[in-house]
């Protein structure tokens, strides 16, 4: 080391070193934030059973008659057949709690089980938020557009009430509908 080096080094003393620590520490924190931020998936706060109970118990109160209810698991994801037609779909992160529900129907259930269709829609919404009054359940189906009538297979809309996204697509293309509900 040349003279200058050491006269710079042996005058930056404690607050050279202490700038050294904090600007160290600012990258910790940086790099921590960073990992961090990687949004950790929102949960409704319970786990595929629970769900399961609760979805059973409104359609049941909605005389829904469940023809099959099998339940796979496949990636992340619990597929469940309500009956022919009609599906409902968990969606799980790594400690299994779900982070995301869908109710499928093909364009064929609304037509021939129109019943049925609804009332997976409306127990879908259900039990994801018991809290919701009638007139709240009511005004979200009608938001969404879902009404029971054949143009719900061709259109695509969201609403948010207490904090969960839902978003029902329908697709007549496919012909199929979907209603997607998630915690914000």
């Amino acid at each position: 080391m040349d003279d200058k080096s050491k006269k710079a080094l042996k005058g930056c003393g404690i607050g050279c070193f202490g700038l050294i620590f904090v600007i160290v520490l600012l990258v910790v924190v940086l790099v921590s934030c960073s990992v961090n931020s990687e949004e950790e998936e929102k949960t409704f706060g319970f786990k595929v059973e629970n769900y399961e109970v609760a979805l059973k118990e409104s359609l049941s109160s909605k005389n829904f008659e469940i023809a099959k209810w099998q339940r796979e698991y496949e990636e992340n994801r619990y597929n469940i057949t309500l009956t022919d037609g009609i599906y409902a779909f968990m969606f799980v992160n790594d400690n299994k709690e779900i982070v995301k529900v869908n109710t499928v129907a093909s364009g064929a259930a609304l037509l021939v089980k129109n019943k049925e269709v609804m009332a997976a829609f409306e127990s879908l919404i259900e039990s994801v938020d018991p809290s919701l009054s009638i007139t709240q359940k009511m005004t979200i189906l009608d938001k969404l557009g879902i009404n029971g009538q054949s143009n719900m297979l061709d259109q695509e809309t969201s609403y948010t009430l207490n904090g969960i996204y839902y978003l029902y697509q329908g697709d007549a293309e496919s012909d199929t509908m979907a209603l997607q509900a998630k915690p914000e």
